[in-house]
């Protein structure tokens, strides 16, 4: 329901991956006719990028205009539209492999770039996310893409899996912190979302008390709380 309350009419996927992990297919049908929603499971391990721009956009006008360019332009609009959902069949084909190599992995790539262009095509682009792609690309740190809405907020980059320790990821990064954007670095396909229970009884009394919003900063409270020493976990 909160997210209907932002996005209108939204497929419930985003909800139902943070909180049950793994990844979702998810195509809207005719309207007499179910969404489709196939769980895809034991996922090649993909690591990401996400950049969040910080651009404030609302996902409810953007998708008003992707429909008012489908009235206006049907036959155009209808074409990107196929070639977007034969873009998401060929990569859902390639990510439930057993094993993704490093031909899947270039050509899921390439499907990125493709994708992304076809978004913008679509008019939900924003400056902010093509920055970060030409950052991404001007370092051939891997593929970027919006994801969402579009229109600010995130956008995501399949990276290459020896650049998480690259010198250039550590410039990208520098090139980011400049531009205002958050950058956070995940695995494709989690186990959503988790109850990490603090066994030190002094941290236990510092979360039951007010101390708990003295903390400046999501640092502070992943550091108090132990949850910086474990790999994947994070505060929200």
């Amino acid at each position: 329901m909160g997210e209907k309350c932002i996005h209108g009419n939204p497929s419930g996927i985003d909800n139902a991956v943070a909180t049950h992990g793994g990844a979702v297919m998810f195509q809207r049908m005719e309207e007499s006719m179910p969404s489709v929603r196939t769980s895809m499971r034991n996922l090649p391990p993909l690591n990401l990028l996400l950049t969040n721009t910080k651009v404030p956009r609302k996902t409810a006008n953007l998708v008003a205009g992707v429909s008012n360019l489908v009235t206006d332009y049907p036959k155009t609009s209808g074409l990107i539209l196929e070639a977007m959902e034969s873009i998401a069949r060929e990569a859902y084909n390639l990510m439930i492999r057993p094993f993704l190599d490093q031909d899947s992995k270039r050509r899921l790539m390439e499907l990125i770039r493709i994708n992304h262009g076809l978004l913008v095509a679509l008019g939900v682009s924003h400056p902010s996310l093509e920055r970060v792609k030409a950052l991404c690309d001007q370092l051939h740190i891997g593929e970027t893409k919006l994801t969402g809405a579009g229109g600010g907020g995130c956008a995501i980059t399949l990276l290459d899996d020896d650049l998480l320790t690259d010198v250039r990821f550590t410039e990208l990064k520098k090139k980011f912190d400049n531009e205002g954007f958050e950058t956070f670095k995940t695995t494709l396909g989690g186990k959503g979302v988790g109850l990490l229970t603090p066994t030190d009884a002094e941290l236990i009394d510092i979360l039951t008390t007010k101390d708990f919003k003295a903390f400046t900063n999501r640092d502070q409270i992943e550091d108090n709380i132990g949850c910086s020493s474990v790999d994947a976990w994070r505060y929200w």
